[in-house]
Parts: structure tokens; C-alpha cells; sequence
């Protein structure tokens, strides 16, 4: 996902693909979420789970599960 905030063509790309992924009862992780507004896009989207640099830099694999623990709360779906 990119530009979903300033792009509209990618954002109706993005929700027709979360879309398509709930309607197949499926989980939606979305990638690349580097701001503010793309997360505001995505929750409006439904999307279950984001993953970016507004959350974290790439971690070497030992630093994983506290990355886990400190975020398990970011998840932005309403359950």
C-alpha cells in the first residue's frame, strides 16, 4: 500500500482488497504504513493489522517477541 492518503486511485485499490479479503473471511495485514493518515485510512478500511515504520524500524530477529508484547495492542480492528 502506498500514498493511500493523497492518492485516491490507491486507496479504492487497498479497500476493494480488504474487501475481498473479509468476504473470504481472511485476515488483513496491511504493509508499509509509514504515517499518521494511512492509518486513519486503513482503520476507516477495517483493515485487522498494520505494519510499518510509524511503528517500528526493522529489528533483528532476537528483538521480535518484545516488539510483539510492547504492540500486541495495535491491532485496529474493534474487537
Amino acid at each position: 500500500m502506498k500514498d493511500i492518503s493523497v492518492n485516491p486511485t490507491n486507496a479504492a485499490i487497498v479497500n476493494t482488497i480488504i474487501a475481498l479479503a473479509r468476504n473470504l473471511k481472511l485476515v488483513v495485514i496491511a504493509e508499509g504504513v509509514e504515517n499518521e493518515d494511512d492509518l486513519k485510512i486503513l482503520q476507516e478500511f477495517n483493515c485487522d493489522t498494520v505494519q510499518g515504520y510509524l511503528f517500528s524500524r526493522p529489528v533483528e530477529a532476537i528483538e521480535v517477541p518484545e516488539i510483539f508484547d510492547r504492540f500486541a495492542c495495535n491491532r485496529i480492528a474493534n474487537t
